[in-house]
């Protein structure tokens, strides 16, 4: 069933090379997950849509036709019998080639979220490492509305205003970016409830699927301002009481991945944390080159949990460590100290870098 008022195009998405991205490996280093499972389920457009123009596929395979062209007019130009005219005609077209590649990167970079994998999460650090997706406990009201800036160090990055948000709706958000992947950004994008509950928690119930609605429509009234932009986390959600959703996302989106680096997190190891302050530390270790001496209190201050003292959090600090450690995301070496968390990365993660 698709939504009402909506067409649900269909087309062999094989045929279109749209499964090439999944097998293809990202040249970036992610750990290796304990837990293994199926794949996300596939994100099929709504309404009218432009393979050519909103397919990411399409693009590489168009961009790859330019550089073939450009290495064999290269090649032809070491060709010493060309004559001045024939010489002049072949920097031209090289000229025009390079000039239309140049146009199909920058669509890429600039409509398109950044390339991962069908296991792979992403987010620009920003986001990730900060109180945005914070870390309370499911006991602890949510405040409906909230207003703060997103710092770096001394510096605000940027400021978020929308209902509070959890470690909960950061999942979802990062998984309704790799749902819609393969598209261009804007593009309608319709899926299974059900499939994505069962990617996200291993299972789906009526529970489950009152919890996915109720994230995305936070994420929904969602902003983040810089000062030249503002972009909402997710633009449009449709979630009939029957069939698939769909969800749009915000044409601005990508511009959040210009404004920072980003994180990639693996997936299955991911949902083999329990979800709060281990996952969020999944995140904090993954935004970190290598991880240093870090205090207590700060850990507490970024992740923004409602831990009343130090030392409360620091009990919670134990069991999330732990949970880190187990999954090989921090060397099994860890311990706290004087008020601060003494702790790397496994010698195997490192080599990875």
């Amino acid at each position: 069933m698709t939504p009402r008022g909506s067409r649900l195009l269909t087309f062999d998405l094989s045929s279109l090379e749209a499964q090439s991205l999944r097998a293809e490996k990202i040249d970036t280093p992610v750990e290796t997950g304990v837990i293994k499972r199926p794949a996300f389920a596939v994100g099929v457009p709504v309404g009218s849509f432009n393979p050519e123009e909103s397919l990411r596929s399409k693009r590489l395979a168009d961009l790859k036709m330019h550089r073939n062209a450009l290495a064999e007019l290269t090649q032809e130009l070491g060709d010493c019998s060309l004559s001045p005219d024939e010489r002049a005609t072949r920097f031209r077209e090289v000229n025009s080639i390079r000039a239309e590649a140049d146009w199909i990167e920058s669509v890429l970079k600039s409509s398109f979220v950044p390339q991962h994998g069908e296991l792979q999460l992403i987010s620009p650090e920003h986001l990730l490492v900060n109180r945005l997706f914070n870390v309370r406990s499911k006991q602890t009201p949510r405040e409906r509305m909230l207003s703060f800036d997103i710092t770096k160090g001394e510096n605000v990055v940027c400021t978020y205003e929308g209902p509070e948000l959890r470690q909960s709706e950061g999942h979802v958000f990062m998984t309704l970016m790799n749902l819609t992947r393969d598209f261009k950004v804007g593009t309608e994008v319709s899926f299974e409830p059900g499939e994505m509950c069962r990617a996200m928690s291993g299972y789906y119930d009526g529970k489950s699927r009152q919890r996915l609605r109720d994230a995305i429509k936070r994420l929904m009234h969602a902003v983040i301002t810089f000062p030249e932009f503002s972009v909402h986390l997710v633009q449009r959600f449709n979630h009939p009481s029957s069939g698939t959703w769909s969800v749009v996302l915000d044409n601005d989106i990508v511009r959040l991945f210009e404004k920072s680096s980003y994180i990639w997190l693996d997936a299955p190891t991911r949902r083999a944390l329990p979800e709060g302050l281990a996952t969020w530390l999944y995140g904090y270790v993954r935004s970190q080159s290598r991880l240093i001496p870090t205090s207590v209190a700060s850990l507490r201050e970024m992740c923004g949990s409602e831990a009343k003292s130090d030392e409360t959090f620091q009990r919670r600090l134990y069991t999330a460590l732990n949970a880190l450690a187990l999954q090989e995301i921090v060397d099994t070496g860890w311990s706290i100290r004087a008020g601060n968390v003494y702790w790397r990365k496994p010698r195997k993660a490192l080599a990875l870098r």
